[in-house]
């Protein structure tokens, strides 16, 4: 069913938006393969060398969490090196989205989204107990090359999957959303999910924080999640829509602070259906969090913000550091490109 011609016009005008914020933004090039974090995922750099500064862009897609708590995540994080005259600074940031479950419900109050202690639950699929299998594959796009990293589980006769897309340039995708070289593409694919009710909805649920005590997790509008750091941030960010059984339905969402605000829980709600697809897009940049080039409709809204305290994330900023340093070294090696975005 195509869009109706109110919804399509915002939707391109959306994406316009979107792809003259993102040619504000730096490049990255290269894409070199490396092993996964502890030996659980996948893991691709990019980088580039801006004459006297180097810009590492990271990727991991593990399948049992960086904590190995069985919740399939994805790391992207940022090294920035600069030197002027003698004296060189660095920034770095890093965000972790952990997806965490699935819940059936009966949809009690009648608001599209899900209320513990409202609404009536149906079924829980906690995904830390699925058996999750890692598969990768290069792609291209025009003349840009990339990954697709792909998570799959099975329930009880339906098939989970989380797929990340990587490119080494800007590319403006097959859907009409623009990508740059410091996001990944994120597909949640849900089909022939056993039902309980024909008449439930089906709420997904994920955690998204930085691995700093001195970040800072931001809501930066009603559809966008992120976290700052000195002049670097990371985020998360989708749609008000996705696809269901071939149609385009309003999808409806819920960020709640958790954890004393160190971590953002986003829960995203969709309709029956025996094949639901949603495409987010979590990346990093640099600046403000007002730079965030967020698939919201209200991307003008005001952040709000908290300190983010040591906690679930926080265990893995040594391991970044470590990362970015290994990138820093490994990219010393190799000729460098110029970058380009190239929508």
């Amino acid at each position: 069913m195509a869009k109706s011609d109110g919804v399509g016009q915002q939707l391109k005008q959306m994406m316009q938006q979107r792809e003259q914020k993102l040619k504000n933004f730096g490049s990255m090039y290269n894409l070199v393969e490396t092993p996964g974090l502890f030996g659980l995922g996948y893991s691709t750099f990019t980088s580039v060398n801006l004459g006297n500064s180097t810009q590492v862009f990271y990727l991991s897609v593990n399948r049992n969490g960086f904590r190995t708590d069985g919740y399939p995540s994805i790391l992207t994080a940022s090294l920035n090196s600069s030197k002027v005259d003698t004296t060189r600074t660095t920034d770095w940031v890093a965000g972790l989205l952990s997806v965490q479950k699935l819940v059936e419900y009966n949809d009690t109050n009648g608001d599209g989204l899900f209320t513990q202690g409202v609404d009536t639950v149906l079924q829980v699929v906690s995904f830390n107990q699925l058996n999750w299998a890692l598969g990768t594959e290069s792609i291209t796009s025009g003349s840009s090359t990339g990954y697709n990293i792909t998570l799959t589980a099975l329930y009880e006769g339906g098939t989970i999957e989380i797929v990340a897309q990587v490119y080494n340039t800007g590319v403006v995708l097959s859907n009409g959303v623009p990508i740059s070289p410091t996001e990944v593409k994120v597909d949640f694919i849900i089909n022939n999910f056993p039902w309980n009710s024909t008449t439930s909805r089906l709420a997904l649920f994920s955690a998204f924080g930085g691995v700093s005590s001195s970040a800072q997790v931001t809501r930066a509008d009603n559809q966008t999640t992120a976290v700052q750091y000195k002049n670097a941030f990371a985020y998360f960010t989708w749609a008000s829509t996705a696809t269901v059984d071939g149609s385009t339905v309003s999808v409806l969402s819920n960020q709640t602070s958790i954890n004393s605000g160190a971590i953002q829980e986003v829960q995203l709600n969709y309709p029956h259906g025996s094949s639901i697809t949603d495409d987010p897009i979590i990346g990093v940049g640099s600046g403000s969090v007002q730079n965030v080039p967020s698939l919201g409709a209200s991307a003008t809204a005001t952040p709000t913000s908290v300190s983010a305290l040591p906690g679930l994330y926080f265990v893995t900023a040594s391991a970044v550091v470590i990362l970015g340093v290994a990138a820093l070294a490994l990219v010393a090696r190799k000729r460098m490109v110029e970058p380009k975005l190239q929508f």
